[in-house]
């Protein structure tokens, strides 16, 4: 509980130390295992974080968060792999724990319901009933947005874009989610040239721009409206012209 306190509060590092010192004693901890992979995570120490999952999954198979967070920083893993071949791998990893962190996560399971929500950013310790179905919807809308990204990159559009839609009705107010979906409308429209996904893809970047205009991905989306803008102006012309 107090690791998960000092990894809300912003403080990774001593959260390891605690951690470890915690799994000294107690080296099959999985619970422990499982929060030292969300403070390496937060620190983008991608290996570390699927070490300490990997350990805390092989210890307990239905560790919903160490699913979760091995997910997580494979997801970052395969984004920085430059062989395509290792990349693919690491995106079938990627959709195997999410997809076995969702299996695992509903409040009809009942050993779920019961567990505190120390790992997505709403601050440590939150135990009232409307905070942990915020927690809940949280989590799982981040594994259905990880399994929106990996299924994707491994050229899969339309489980892409249900596991896209439903991280939004996770969050409709998640600019992530929206990105994401953006992205997958995008890539159709490279293989596809339909004018259809095109403006679905502007649509969606159109959302993430109004919802958080100071994000990373924000700046992205406003180039990527220009380049649509732009796509969309050539179109236009050819159809003028037939």
């Amino acid at each position: 509980q107090y690791a998960g306190e000092l990894i809300e509060s912003g403080d990774p590092d001593e959260a390891i130390r605690q951690l470890n010192n915690v799994l000294q004693l107690e080296p099959r901890n999985d619970l422990a295992l499982s929060y030292l992979s969300r403070a390496y995570y937060d620190k983008a120490v991608w290996d570390r974080s699927i070490q300490a999952a990997s350990q805390a999954i092989q210890i307990r198979p239905t560790n919903e968060e160490a699913h979760l967070w091995k997910g997580s920083a494979l997801r970052m893993s395969a984004a920085q792999e430059g062989d395509p071949d290792r990349k693919a791998e690491l995106y079938e990893e990627v959709a195997e724990n999410f997809q076995s962190f969702l299996a695992s996560t509903t409040f009809s399971n009942h050993a779920y319901a019961e567990l505190p929500f120390y790992l997505i950013g709403l601050g440590a310790g939150y135990r009232a009933h409307a905070d942990r179905s915020v927690s809940y919807r949280l989590q799982r809308g981040r594994a259905f947005e990880g399994l929106c990204d990996a299924e994707n990159k491994l050229a899969h559009p339309v489980r892409a874009m249900e596991y896209c839609q439903e991280a939004i009705r996770c969050d409709n107010k998640d600019p992530i989610a929206y990105f994401l979906l953006a992205n997958v409308h995008r890539d159709l429209f490279q293989r596809s040239q339909s004018k259809e996904d095109l403006l679905t893809a502007r649509e969606n970047y159109e959302k993430v721009t109004k919802l958080n205009p100071d994000l990373v991905i924000s700046k992205s989306a406003r180039n990527y409206l220009d380049q649509i803008q732009a796509l969309l102006e050539i179109m236009a012309s050819r159809e003028h012209r037939q």
